[in-house]
């Protein structure tokens, strides 16, 4: 074994002793094969430390008698056997892995607008232009019952049944629709409005508390072409420089653990597109970043098989060996040991699974909602400067106050009309007991919420005088 630590296959501890004396002691994946092994098997063993390359000179220890079985990583290099002949015999591989992609992933900045992305640019579009032929239609059929149409299509017309198109369809609608063809045009709003309205809503809370991510780097085989890719392993430039632009690399000496942050780190600062290593390290890792790093599942190359070699003259052990992996690998112990080790039959959460109901809504996603409403309400202020400002200018009367209830309206209307009975010299019909009563009932139910049927009664009331001439 060599004397290092390579994660998550195994690790490496030099232990001390009171004499200065140190021991080698290995633990992870490998180590936890070998001791299944030889459980199965009924065989002892012990790790001796030496350093050698298990791709390209994994024979050196066997050659050298430092030992007697070796860890072999066998790749596409395996056409280097024919140096050492048939004097190694290799067993069946006990760990099977491809080099599997990944690639930068980074969330979403929140904009101003995303209340609207609920719905597609086109969809906004179509639901405008539905809103604006209601428009339309409600002021020709003002024109068409009127008897009226050339006068009936005015600036002031246009805008006020435009201004209820908009409004019934942010349910608040107050237009009358008295005509039954105006009720057939209101039917058909008002399912618009249904549908508008229970889909977006439907659709808004996800699109608020569910961050969305931007995944950084190639897709599939023809992006990768284009990609600079990365890899630990210096080996391994020649089997990717075929399929990507360019392959970088750390140095050859860092330890593990700081080549795969090199790696990390030339993802995050575009040095790199993807990065490639086997499956097995590359899920243990990803679980462990699933907030910035994804994998790509339609990139997978280099398959990667380790076994175990020895000398030639150990050709039947190996071959007892082989068999015994097989079973092995059909056992729950060794696919529990991969489970921990390497993450296998464990992915990254969705997005859905991780921030449903945990993400705040923050004010950058409603900006937006707050920046059309002080635009109206800006809107709204300028005009009305305005039309002060013109009143003023040309003597124009100043209209009341228009944020009465409609029982304030209504009693105001019935004391204007007592004031002209007077000025004509005849007693104020207000002032008998039945104007007296309709006041009062006014009053009453305008403070009960009921402020429109009391307008409609006063309303009727005056109806009728104006009916009898009075």
């Amino acid at each position: 074994m060599m004397p290092e630590s390579i994660d998550p296959y195994f690790s490496y501890e030099a232990v001390y002793s009171a004499d200065g004396n140190y021991s080698h002691e290995w633990d992870g994946y490998l180590p936890s094969v070998v001791d299944m092994l030889s459980q199965e098997m009924g065989f002892s063993y012990e790790f001796v430390s030496d350093w050698y390359d298990p791709i390209a000179s994994f024979w050196t220890p066997l050659v050298s008698g430092a030992a007697d079985v070796v860890m072999v990583a066998l790749s596409e290099r395996i056409a280097h056997l024919s140096i050492v002949g048939d004097s190694v015999a290799i067993s069946q591989p006990f760990f099977s892995s491809d080099n599997t992609a990944l690639v930068l992933k980074t969330k979403k900045d929140m904009g101003l607008w995303r209340l609207f992305e609920p719905f597609t640019p086109s969809l906004w579009i179509a639901v405008a232009c539905n809103v604006f032929l209601v428009g339309m239609t409600i002021n020709l059929l003002e024109g068409l019952s009127s008897g009226r149409l050339k006068g009936a299509i005015t600036p002031d017309a246009v805008a006020q049944s435009h201004y209820h198109a908009w409004i019934a369809l942010l349910g608040g609608e107050d237009y009358e629709w008295v005509s039954w063809p105006g009720r057939c045009l209101r039917l058909g709003l008002l399912f618009l409005v249904l549908i508008v309205i229970s889909t977006y809503t439907a659709n808004l809370a996800a699109f608020f508390t569910t961050p969305v991510y931007d995944v950084h780097g190639p897709t599939d085989l023809e992006s990768l072409k284009s990609a600079v890719a990365c890899t630990i392993w210096p080996n391994d430039y020649h089997a990717f420089k075929d399929f990507a632009s360019d392959v970088i690399y750390p140095d050859y000496n860092l330890p593990n653990n700081e080549k795969k942050q090199w790696c990390h780190d030339a993802l995050k600062d575009g040095r790199a597109q993807v990065w490639f290593d086997d499956n097995a390290a590359q899920n243990a890792y990803l679980l462990k970043h699933c907030s910035d790093l994804s994998l790509v599942p339609a990139i997978s190359l280099k398959p990667m098989n380790v076994g175990f070699a020895m000398n030639v003259t150990s050709r039947a052990l190996v071959s007892k060996m082989s068999a015994a992996l097989v079973h092995l690998e059909q056992q729950p112990p060794i696919k529990n040991l991969q489970q921990d080790l390497f993450g296998w039959g464990r992915v990254c959460p969705t997005a859905v699974e991780t921030d449903t109901s945990t993400v705040p809504v923050s004010f950058e996603s409603l900006g937006g909602a707050f920046l059309i409403s002080g635009s109206l309400g800006l809107l709204a202020i300028l005009v009305s400067l305005a039309s002060c400002a013109r009143k003023t200018y040309t003597g124009e009367k100043v209209q009341e106050n228009r944020t009465a209830t409609e029982g304030e309206m209504l009693r105001s209307l019935l004391r204007k009309v007592g004031d002209l009975e007077r000025s004509r010299g005849r007693p104020s019909w207000a002032e008998d007991g039945v104007g007296v009563d309709l006041l009062r009932e006014t009053a009453d139910l305008d403070r009960g919420h009921g402020g429109k049927e009391g307008a409609a009664k006063g309303i009727s009331v005056v109806g009728v005088m104006a009916d009898s001439g009075d």
